[in-house]
């Protein structure tokens, strides 16, 4: 027997597909309706405005980032561990990459798009930290090294990365880049 798609999930994706299709402002709750194949009042019970279903796919997302990082744990050797990190935080924004790239575009036409889309990267600064931390507890990470000032480098150094070759094709493969970066940034680590 087939997996039922629950309603949410219907408009959810059909959002999606729309807002990739014609961005934001042209995505509107009777497109989604349509594309969904529900009635438009559905949207609005169980969503009340396209905004909150931005806010859900968000959610979703950082749900999804969340269960990856509370698997981590640290092996004792930082350069393995750094390169996890980064793979598994490639591996997210790939996935997600076309509604990363939208919401670039979206970030500052809005103030009330602004403050939803934001929480992305504040919750990737937040898990960050969070493994920086465990790396240093777990001793592979000297003590004096500002775990905040790092975990949000390593961010921005992978990020940058991800921008330079999704958009612009600049630069060497992922794991190539992810493989020297490690070994570079490791050496101010320890």
């Amino acid at each position: 027997m087939a997996n039922k798609i629950s309603t949410d999930d219907k408009i959810i994706n059909a959002f999606k597909k729309l807002l990739i299709q014609n961005g934001y402002a042209e995505t509107t709750t009777r497109k989604v309706a349509e594309e969904a194949q529900v009635n438009e009042v559905t949207i609005f019970r169980h969503f009340k405005n396209k905004e909150n279903i931005l806010k859900e796919i968000i959610n979703r997302f950082l749900k999804q980032i969340e269960n990856l990082n509370s698997t981590f744990i640290p092996t004792g050797h930082l350069e393995k561990d750094l390169i996890h990190i980064s793979k598994e935080y490639y591996k997210q924004i790939n996935k997600n990459k076309t509604f990363l790239i939208l919401g670039l575009q979206l970030l500052h036409r809005s103030p009330k798009l602004n403050g939803i889309l934001s929480e992305l990267p504040r919750k990737a600064q937040k898990l960050a930290i969070y493994d920086f931390k465990a790396l240093q507890n777990a001793g592979e990470i000297n003590s004096d090294v500002d775990i905040n000032a790092e975990s949000n480098n390593f961010l921005l150094i992978n990020y940058g990365h991800f921008i330079f070759k999704g958009f612009y094709k600049i630069g060497i493969n992922q794991d190539e880049f992810i493989e020297q970066n490690i070994k570079t940034f490791i050496r101010h680590l320890e």
